[in-house]
């Protein structure tokens, strides 16, 4: 599971939000618990984290962050986005099927307006429903595009980046040109394969694509 954040509230001190999905045996006994329920925990474990990167990070304090995620990957990224969205550039690259399944797009609109462009966002959605309205928005300003509730209809083809067949899709995007951006990435398993495949492609060393899959 996926510890979030720190809840917002009195007892924000003594308890933590997790996402769970009701799914398998034990998701469906967590959502069952009655509130008050007791249960015995382990500590946290996992190699998806940001442990690592926090010398680069005081080093270089404009070391960029790209994160991408499909479907309910996006969890674990957000827990991350969460507590450097403040510090540094950062982009978002997400792919879903739609917006009646795209987890937290409110909050992740909400931040890119409050960073007023040091969280660039793009959103894939494969088959948009008629409530997505239109895909970017029709926006020709790169602001309000980046605060579109998604910008292109299909799946994440990253390829498009260096052919410029996409708006608002390009290198600076990515941050590809500076050696400190680290990638962090969840997802389906063929989802990742393809998007690793398609940052080695445009030059960026494995070593600095982190990933995790569901």
């Amino acid at each position: 599971y996926t510890l979030n954040m720190p809840r917002q509230d009195e007892d924000a001190t003594n308890s933590v939000s997790i996402s769970v999905k009701k799914q398998g045996l034990v998701s469906t006994m967590l959502h069952d618990a009655a509130v008050g329920t007791n249960f015995e925990l382990s500590a946290p474990f996992g190699c998806f984290d940001m442990s690592g990167a926090e010398k680069l990070w005081l080093a270089q304090e404009d070391a960029p962050v790209v994160f991408l995620s499909a479907g309910v990957g996006i969890t674990p990224v957000l827990a991350m986005l969460e507590n450097i969205y403040v510090t540094r550039p950062a982009t978002w690259l997400h792919a879903s099927i739609d917006g009646g399944v795209h987890a937290y797009r409110d909050r992740l609109r909400e931040i890119a307006a409050v960073r007023t462009g040091e969280l660039q966002r793009r959103v894939w959605y494969e088959n948009p429903a008629s409530s997505d309205g239109e895909a970017g928005g029709n926006e020709d300003d790169a602001m309000m595009f980046n605060l579109a509730k998604y910008h292109y209809k299909g799946r994440m083809d990253l390829t498009k980046v260096k052919t410029g067949e996409e708006k608002f899709l390009t290198p600076e995007l990515l941050h590809l040109e500076n050696q400190n951006t680290n990638y962090y990435m969840c997802g389906p398993p063929g989802f990742m394969d393809g998007q690793m495949e398609a940052l080695k492609h445009l030059g960026v060393d494995e070593d600095r694509i982190h990933y995790e899959g569901f």
